[in-house]
């Protein structure tokens, strides 16, 4: 029988956000390689299954790509339900598709069972629109920097637009960012840091270009954390109290 690999996206943090068939995937796993990210009480619904982590964290010790993608073809030798568990949705930033070919390439089944994405949650905590008509028409999601640790070109895009623009794995280049909007964007253009989306630990900070440094500091912003981006943070009744009293 051929080995199976079920690539899961674990949700924003909170375990209860995760859907029913990761769940029954987790249950008939026999192992499952776990990224950092991954909320440790989803562990515990892969009863029958060998755990291993497969961590990477930025300045911390990490599992290079290869090695984890030379991990499932060894385990696929001796286990028929690899499950692959990675933190928001696995096709969104996750690397999914390099697990993927290394699987479909040496013979595996693959499945890949998606997962609620950051921004997505980041949305419904803060009931923040994302998109609404005549604010935002669409949303940009966007990694800041490439493999090289250079910022992206397309920021430069994003800004020019005015849609809502939500930028995963910033933080540390907040300054950079910062000043590229700058060139296009007034000084009170609305931005937002925030960290821990879904989970008790959330914190974030909110301001304009002019003051979002500054505000960061004073909240002890860290990673990993989402910068949010667009005029739809002031129509968010959690960030902005006073946009209800607008309708009245």
């Amino acid at each position: 029988m051929k080995a199976k690999l079920t690539l899961i996206g674990a949700g924003p943090g909170d375990p209860e956000l995760i859907t029913l068939k990761a769940v029954k995937a987790l249950e008939k796993a026999d192992v499952v390689l776990y990224d950092s990210l991954v909320n440790p009480e989803l562990l515990s619904l892969a009863k029958k299954a060998e755990l291993i982590w497969v961590g990477k964290r930025k300045d911390r010790h990490s599992i290079g790509q290869d090695v984890i993608n030379g991990k499932i073809l060894e385990l696929s030798k001796t286990h028929t339900n690899l499950v692959r568990l990675k933190g928001g949705d696995c096709m969104v930033f996750g690397r999914a598709y390099q697990e993927i070919e290394t699987a479909l390439l040496n013979g595996l089944h693959v499945e890949v069972i998606p997962g609620i994405s950051t921004y997505s949650a980041f949305a419904a905590q803060s009931l923040t629109p994302i998109t609404k008509r005549e604010i935002s028409s669409g949303f940009w999601v966007i990694s800041a920097t490439n493999l090289r640790e250079e910022l992206m070109a397309d920021l430069r895009f994003t800004a020019e637009s005015t849609s809502t623009i939500l930028i995963y794995m910033g933080f540390e280049k907040l300054s950079e960012i910062v000043s590229i909007f700058k060139e296009i964007k007034p000084d009170h253009f609305p931005i937002g840091i925030f960290q821990n989306i879904s989970l008790e630990s959330y914190n974030y900070a909110l301001g304009t270009l002019g003051d979002i440094q500054e505000k960061a500091l004073a909240k002890n912003i860290s990673t990993p954390a989402m910068i949010v981006a667009g005029y739809s943070l002031e129509h968010s009744p959690i960030l902005n109290p006073s946009y209800l009293s607008t309708l009245l």
